[in-house]
């Protein structure tokens, strides 16, 4: 418990607890799914594979239930029978690009209740999934985690010990060690594990690190960011005119908008754009939002977006920056993205 709580979660007990919790519910229960995936982010040096390496010595290195690979193709390639009976699989040094590239992958595997086994001159067929994905990196981002994620669960490691040769020779003797092993052991099939469940239904009662939360924010798209920070009154014009079937809502021609947004990603000093189509798909993902409305502007007709900003604002706030625990930010005020138009002109 020290190891977890000092290595792996860099002295956080309640989330050094609830991974003790998971591990010990993987032996006491390894017929049943998890439908949880962990990461364990750090430096190298802190301990990472020494964790897998005594949950191997202790169900057996020979009966080979934990696989480990840091190329995704062994898990999805052509042929995976390296996920074939195995409890856990160790994704190690992932990297941003691999994350992004089986983010899709890794989640069905996290909670897909049978995998289907592609081997050599074996025609392909179904097992019984019982993974659980641990991935394994020092990179900052090694995975993607979507504003609405429930699957992942993301510790920072700590450093005391990076580097104290001391201590990992004393604690790699102690993998040696079968009095300890089986006492160690003994205490995972002990634990008390009725009041747990780590289905993705009660994810509420996983921890939700600030590891978890920075990788969080980190995924969620530039739109959401801007329309979280900008000044409303100041970008977008507030349409009085009660005659319109949108009085009492915000109007922004698309173009405007996108050009807006991607002066706000520059100011960020984030190296991409986005287009109007992209924009407008994330846009439509949010409930008081209505896009590719053609209004009449200057008697001309234009592409606008339509906001509910009541509506808009609450599923901000409580959707997709539910789990961000950021400072109160003021608003950034950007040019106009409007024309001084009469308000009789936008209908």
């Amino acid at each position: 418990m020290e190891h977890l709580t000092v290595n792996m979660c860099n002295h956080d007990i309640k989330s050094a607890t609830w991974l003790f919790n998971l591990f010990a519910w993987r032996f006491q229960h390894p017929d049943k799914l998890p439908k949880c995936g962990i990461v364990l982010k750090g430096r190298e040096g802190a301990g990472k594979d020494m964790t897998l390496d005594i949950l191997a010595t202790m169900m057996g290195d020979d009966n080979d239930y934990i696989h480990r690979s840091s190329d995704m193709k062994e898990l999805y390639g052509d042929f995976n029978c390296n996920i074939k009976n195995k409890l856990m699989v160790q994704c190690n040094e992932v990297e941003g690009k691999s994350g992004v590239e089986y983010k899709e992958k890794l989640k069905d595997t996290i909670t897909r209740d049978k995998n289907t086994i592609r081997e050599l001159y074996l025609k392909p067929y179904k097992m019984k999934n019982l993974v659980l994905i641990i991935v394994c990196s020092n990179n900052l981002s090694p995975i993607v985690i979507p504003y609405d994620d429930r699957r992942w669960v993301v510790f920072e490691t700590g450093r005391d010990n990076i580097g104290n040769k001391t201590y990992w020779d004393w604690f790699a003797a102690l993998k040696q060690d079968p009095h300890w092993i089986n006492s160690l052991y003994s205490e995972f099939l002990d634990t008390d594990l009725q009041s747990i469940n780590f289905q993705p239904d009660h994810l509420e009662k996983q921890p939700k690190t600030e590891a978890y939360i920075l990788s969080q924010e980190d995924n969620i798209p530039a739109v959401y960011k801007y329309l979280n920070e900008v000044n409303w009154d100041e970008s977008f014009k507030f349409n009085k005119t009660e005659t319109s079937i949108h009085f009492g809502k915000y109007i922004v021609k698309s173009k405007d908008l996108t050009d807006s947004i991607n002066e706000w990603i520059d100011y960020q000093g984030l190296d991409y754009k986005i287009n109007s189509k992209n924009m407008s798909k994330l846009l439509r993902e949010i409930t008081g939002i209505q896009t590719s409305v053609v209004l009449r502007i200057n008697n001309k007709q234009s592409r606008c977006i339509v906001l509910n900003r009541e509506k808009v604002e609450n599923e901000l706030t409580n959707r997709i920056f539910k789990n961000i625990l950021t400072e109160p930010v003021e608003s950034l005020e950007f040019p106009c993205l409007i024309e001084n138009d009469p308000l009789e002109n936008w209908c």
